[in-house]
């Protein structure tokens, strides 16, 4: 039987030691928040999609849940910046808290605007904005571009979650040719991630998936247009540490019926 050397074994047993005290992080996902709950708003689905009120109110939380869940984390943990997290398990960034959370947002409700960002900014909290430029400008219930502008010059993290918020994946558009479905990845992926750039005068690193629809075919082109990191949800939550891959951060997705309880389950 081979010897390991005993400097190898040292270095095992030193490892193991101290796996326990490596850092833990977990990212929360949210939607729209807005007073009692419920949308104030028609919302628009994305490009063929139904027309499902009920699936939009199922990601709505009422202003004083989402507060009060961001006391709870302040109390607890440290929320610290998804570029932090990305560079640590990248390998450019030595540590982090032991106990970190990172909270992100998607889509472009103007409740971004009026109940989070104040919200955030009040308990000095970073945050990520995942937003897809088809809904900007839309209507009454979504940001502007000068809103986006205005919170990403007070430093909240404005990235990309597609040009349209549609599904990804070829399967999914069987009437595309090879070609057609190049020119679909290209626009939702390098055309928001530019124009995003263009509004923010920040650059765009990271992308949230639409609906979670990812495959190797997607995650390839994620990287050929310059993503750092790519995110998408699950309702159970993930804890993430070193060892995880950038283009795939898991999320756990915090919807109208989550209770403290739930959240805290899936916390590190």
């Amino acid at each position: 039987m081979r010897r390991l050397p005993l400097a190898a074994i040292l270095l095992f047993c030193v490892s193991s030691l101290f796996a326990g005290d490596a850092p833990v992080v977990s990212i929360l996902s949210y939607h729209e928040v807005v007073p009692g709950g419920v949308p104030p708003f028609k919302t628009h689905p994305p490009p063929g999609f139904p027309d499902n009120p009920t699936e939009a109110n199922r990601y709505t939380l009422d202003s004083k849940v989402f507060a009060e869940q961001l006391d709870y984390i302040a109390k607890n943990y440290e929320v610290i910046p998804l570029v932090d997290l990305v560079d640590y398990i990248s390998g450019r960034r030595e540590n982090l808290p032991s106990k970190s959370v990172v909270i992100t947002v998607d889509d472009g409700y103007l409740s971004t605007y009026k109940e989070i960002f104040p919200l955030m900014q009040k308990r000095e909290m970073p945050f990520t904005l995942f937003v897809y430029p088809q809904i900007v400008d839309l209507g009454k219930n979504y940001l502007t571009w000068q809103q986006i502008a205005e919170m990403a010059k007070a430093g909240v993290d404005i990235e990309s979650h597609t040009f349209s918020h549609p599904l990804l994946r070829a399967k999914n558009h069987p009437e595309m040719t090879p070609d057609a479905y190049g020119a679909f990845l290209k626009h939702e992926l390098l055309d928001s991630r530019n124009l995003i750039e263009e509004k923010t005068r920040k650059p765009v690193k990271f992308i949230a998936y639409p609906y979670s629809d990812v495959d190797p075919t997607v995650t390839l082109a994620t990287r050929q247009f310059g993503y750092e990191a790519a995110l998408y949800d699950s309702l159970t939550g993930a804890r993430l540490s070193r060892s995880t891959r950038p283009m795939h951060l898991v999320r756990y997705a915090v919807v109208h019926d989550t209770s403290l309880d739930q959240l805290k389950a899936v916390l590190p």
